[in-house]
């Protein structure tokens, strides 16, 4: 039964390993530089793209889509499959990728 249970949890660690490699949850977040974020953000609103957005201060990507610009600078996203709505600006969008 011990057995069994280790075999188990080996199983599912690696598996989840797998997960993490194949979604890149575990890359060190780098900075976009200010105009490749600013035409990946303009595309990702135009063409409607759903994008994980690596703010400034989080761990975990924002996934969602760009809907409005706002007065001055201040992007409108609607999270993935939530009623959730933030209002962010570009200067704290440290990279954009495409989902």
């Amino acid at each position: 039964m011990e057995n069994k249970v280790s075999r188990f949890s080996s199983i599912s660690r690696s598996i989840q390993q797998s997960y993490q490699e194949f979604f890149d949850l575990n890359e060190p977040i780098v900075a976009m530089p200010a105009s490749q974020r600013d035409l990946f953000l303009d595309q990702a609103m135009t063409k409607h793209y759903r994008v994980a957005l690596f703010l400034d201060g989080q761990d975990q990507p924002v996934v969602g889509y760009l809907n409005h610009h706002l007065s001055g600078q201040r992007l409108l996203l609607n999270h993935y499959r939530t009623n959730v709505a933030s209002i962010i600006t570009p200067v704290q969008v440290l990279s954009v990728k495409r989902v």
